[in-house]
């Protein structure tokens, strides 16, 4: 019983002192003389952002596995860009090759980051979106914006 107890003290001081693995985005918003770009409408991309954890089957706070090589056996496999988009607004996730060839995040992570590109860019005038970087290598872009 002893030994029950010194090991869940030991978790316990683990999980609680272990740290914390929350990003802070900055993201990187779209000027006006960019072509092909016009105003998003922030409910409209709220209510995509609130679809990214459910837009996979899985869970959404385990950190997953992305590439665009099957060779790399990804948890989830992207095209040259993922999106998810309305009327008004698009978010995307696009992944940069890097040396390793894939990059791990969440889909919570994936989520945070395109809610900072929506606060800072969609809600700010002049309401075109922007892009931010995203993933344990930084190989992956996130970005929300409305093409012409």
């Amino acid at each position: 019983m002893l030994k029950h107890i010194i090991a869940l003290a030991a978790l316990l001081t683990l999980a609680t002192c272990a740290p914390r693995r929350n990003p802070i985005y900055t993201p990187t918003c779209y000027a006006p003389e960019q072509p092909l770009i016009r105003p998003a409408i922030f409910s409209e991309c709220r209510d995509i952002i609130r679809e990214i954890p459910t837009s996979s089957t899985f869970d959404p706070g385990i950190p997953l596995k992305f590439s665009t090589d099957p060779a790399k056996r990804p948890d989830i496999r992207l095209p040259a860009a993922w999106t998810l988009a309305k009327e008004n607004c698009d978010v995307g996730l696009q992944f940069n090759s890097g040396a390793s060839g894939y990059d791990r995040t969440t889909l919570y992570d994936v989520q945070s980051a395109a809610l900072a590109v929506a606060r800072e860019c969609v809600i700010k005038p002049p309401h075109l979106g922007g892009v931010v970087v995203v993933g344990w290598e930084k190989l992956m872009a996130v970005n929300v914006l409305n093409l012409v």
